[in-house]
């Protein structure tokens, strides 16, 4: 009986276990999917940003996502991967504005294959 006894405080110390660590990696997936959200919303927000400064460029963030998405599917890039690579290229073409004007001179010297 007291075989039986210490083999049920076992088992039951594992489900606690386990129960303990499922809780805490739903946890953890919940806060990385809130933190990718707030990321991409930010991101999406200096685009808009950016576009409101300079009429000509309205759209471009979105359509240059858009061939970059199309690009990577080309290479046979999986879909779960492509968020990673919008968010990049998103987060470079934000970068490459120092006041959020694009250097005019600079890109049109700059050469796209280099």
């Amino acid at each position: 009986m007291q075989r039986f006894a210490r083999l049920y405080r076992e088992i039951n110390f594992v489900v606690r276990l386990r129960t303990t660590e499922l809780s805490r990696v739903n946890e953890l997936q919940r806060a990385n999917r809130e933190l990718s959200q707030a990321y991409d919303t930010t991101l999406e927000g200096w685009a808009k940003a950016l576009e409101l400064r300079d009429k000509e460029t309205e759209g471009h963030s979105r359509r240059v996502n858009d061939r970059i998405s199309q690009l990577a599917r080309s290479f046979g890039i999986p879909d779960p991967e492509l968020p990673q690579i919008r968010r990049n290229c998103l987060d470079a073409g934000c970068r490459s504005c120092s006041d959020g004007q694009p250097d005019r001179k600079e890109a049109a010297l700059a050469d796209p294959f280099a």
